[in-house]
């Protein structure tokens, strides 16, 4: 007869918490490695711009999509946020991104962006928040699951009015998703 060792609970939340601090660390240095503004060849590249309140989306739909990194690149005169998205999961894509949903508020002073159809993610509020301290236009940051139609939701509240441009690679879609915050 042999012997089953049972795992408490807390053992339990233990390993899987150490198992996702991992692979955290290990997807957001891969996902960093490459931090690329948008390149200056708009053929290579479906730009979109919001200068005013309204809403842009993008993106393909699939069977589900997760979200593997978020990052805060600064810039002279923006911030350049590249969102890195992954399949249902949680492995890098070699396609477009999954549908995304821009929308901005002038008179509210807020940018939110909602990806829809996914499963999980990498990406934890407490990390979001950290990036975006340093943010020159971006007074909170709050990344929110909406179980009910299994989205994300990253709302952003501004610190002023701003130009608002997402850009996804045509040539070699890899995943990736940039969202460019300009000034006015």
């Amino acid at each position: 007869m042999s012997k089953v060792q049972f795992l408490s609970r807390f053992q339990l939340r233990n390993f899987f918490s150490r198992m996702f601090v991992a692979t955290t660390i290990a997807l957001t240095a891969w996902a960093s490695a490459s931090h690329a503004a948008i390149p200056q060849k708009p053929s290579d590249w479906l730009i979109k711009d919001l200068k005013g309140d309204g809403f842009l989306t993008g993106g393909r739909a699939g069977s589900g999509f997760s979200l593997l990194a978020l990052d805060l690149i600064p810039r002279t005169k923006s911030e350049l946020i590249k969102v890195q998205l992954g399949d249902r999961n949680g492995m890098a894509m070699k396609t477009p991104p999954g549908y995304h949903h821009v929308q901005y508020s002038k008179k509210g002073m807020w940018v939110q962006i909602d990806f829809s159809q996914m499963a999980r993610s990498l990406v934890e509020s407490k990390m979001v928040k950290e990036k975006f301290k340093a943010s020159k236009f971006v007074r909170q940051a709050d990344l929110t699951l909406d179980p009910e139609d299994g989205s994300y939701n990253l709302r952003l509240l501004l610190k002023r009015p701003v130009h608002v441009r997402t850009a996804i690679a045509k040539g070699k879609p890899n995943g990736e998703l940039y969202i460019e915050i300009l000034p006015e």
